[in-house]
């Protein structure tokens, strides 16, 4: 499996989606404080860095739903993963080499928005006013939910041999959970809910918990209610869809 990985993380180094990915997310983590201190200086607008420090979280399902199909989909069209198999590899080592070198770009991705954004903001806008432990479960549970997305995608990839109809069905997966939980909050937050049972309450919060999507937008309003039933709620999803995928993967007649 060393090897397997080894040759995934020589693809990943090379691969100019990854590095297109990784400047924008860069680059958008020294424009954001910039632009803002620009507006303050200008117009004398009142900034906080939680404010803008949390805006990437929404484009997190974006992000793996593009890189997922675009860097393992390569691997069908190419014929590589046909050959893998061909050669000896054990085809759950190669689905779990693929996913854990998905997993790792797409949290290099987001780590460095935040490595950057957070100490350049605090000298560009101000210091972030959530303490040591708030901050930590911040980024922790935007990797654990980053995590999460990436194993749903490659599931999705992984059973799939066209790349292009994988980007789309990866694409058109993170709008609607996008859209689900819009929905949920939008429903839980309007005065219906406030004259409806208990039971349908509890239905929508744990949908709201447990969608990758709906702790996203929990994260972007710098909410840490659930955070425990969150992480579960991300362990399970990991679990069963990793499970499913190596199930479906051992399977599958590769063309």
């Amino acid at each position: 499996m060393n090897n397997l990985v080894s040759a995934y993380f020589q693809r990943l180094w090379k691969n100019k989606l990854f590095i297109g990915l990784l400047i924008f997310m860069a680059s958008s983590a020294i424009l954001i404080p910039v632009m803002a201190h620009q507006e303050i200086l200008t117009y004398g607008k009142s900034y906080t860095l939680e404010s803008r420090f949390t805006w990437h979280f929404l484009i997190i399902g974006f992000l793996t739903a593009i890189f997922c199909p675009w860097f393992l989909g390569t691997e069908y069209s190419d014929g590589t993963i046909r050959n893998k198999i061909i050669a000896g590899n054990n085809r759950i080592k190669v689905y779990l080499s693929a996913l854990l070198v998905c997993i790792t770009a797409n949290v290099i991705l987001v780590a460095v928005h935040q490595c950057i954004i957070i100490p350049l903001g605090s000298l560009l806008i101000a210091p972030l006013k959530i303490d040591i432990l708030s901050l930590v479960t911040l980024i922790g549970l935007s990797i654990l939910i980053t995590i999460t997305l990436v194993c749903i995608n490659t599931l999705l990839v992984l059973i799939n041999q066209n790349k292009a109809s994988s980007t789309i069905i990866c694409l058109v997966t993170s709008i609607l959970m996008l859209a689900v939980s819009f929905y949920i909050l939008s429903v839980l937050v309007s005065s219906d809910m406030s004259a409806a049972d208990s039971f349908t309450k509890s239905i929508f919060e744990f949908f709201n918990i447990l969608l990758p999507t709906g702790q996203i937008f929990s994260l972007a309003k710098m909410s840490f209610e659930n955070s425990i039933q969150r992480i579960v709620c991300d362990i399970l999803i990991i679990l069963f869809t990793t499970t499913l995928g190596v199930m479906v993967f051992e399977r599958k007649n590769l063309k």
